[in-house]
C-alpha cells in the first residue's frame, strides 16, 4: 500500500478496529515504469502489519525482519501482482493452520492460494469480475499433499 495510508493509519491509531504493528517494504526487482515521465518510478510499496485491538499479536517469524525483495508479477493476470513466495511467507508468519484470512483487494487470488497451499481458509473479496475469475480458477488448483 501507498505510505500516505500507512502513516494515516498510524497517525488514526485505531481505524475501524484495527491497529498497526509494523510498517514493512516490498523493494521490487522489476518495478513499473513511471509512465509520465515527469518523476523518478516508485520501486517498492509499504507492507502494513495490522493487528485486531484488544487482540494479542502474533508473530512466526522469530528474528525475522517484515521486509521483501523480490518481483512484482508479470504474467498478464494482474497489474500488481505479488510473488506467491511473499504472500507464504507472510500467511506462515502472521498465521497459524486453521485459522481464517481476509483479503478484501484479492485480484488474482495470491493470498488465497497461500492460504490453501498452507492448511489456512481465506475469504477473498474482489469487485472486478476479471480477477474474480482468474481467482477462482487459481483456487481451483488442488494442494498436492507431500
Amino acid at each position: 500500500m501507498d505510505w500516505r495510508h500507512i502513516a494515516e493509519i498510524e497517525r488514526r491509531k485505531d481505524v475501524r478496529g484495527w491497529e498497526l504493528v509494523r510498517f514493512g517494504v516490498w523493494v521490487k526487482t522489476n518495478p513499473m515504469p513511471q509512465i509520465s515521465a515527469d518523476r523518478p518510478a516508485n520501486g517498492w510499496d509499504g507492507i502494513a502489519y495490522l493487528r485486531k485491538i484488544g487482540h494479542k499479536k502474533e508473530w512466526n517469524g522469530g528474528g525475522h525482519h517484515g521486509n521483501w525483495i523480490g518481483p512484482l508479477v508479470t504474467n498478464g493476470d494482474h497489474p500488481t501482482g505479488k510473488p506467491l513466495e511473499m504472500v507464504l511467507q507472510w500467511v506462515e508468519r502472521f498465521t497459524d493452520s486453521g485459522q481464517t484470512i481476509l483479503d478484501p483487494f484479492a485480484g488474482s487470488c495470491t493470498t488465497g492460494r497461500a492460504a490453501k497451499d498452507l492448511g489456512r481458509k481465506c475469504v477473498c473479496i474482489e469487485r472486478e469480475e476479471r480477477y474474480a475469475e482468474i481467482g477462482a480458477k487459481r483456487m481451483a488448483q488442488e494442494v498436492l499433499a507431500l
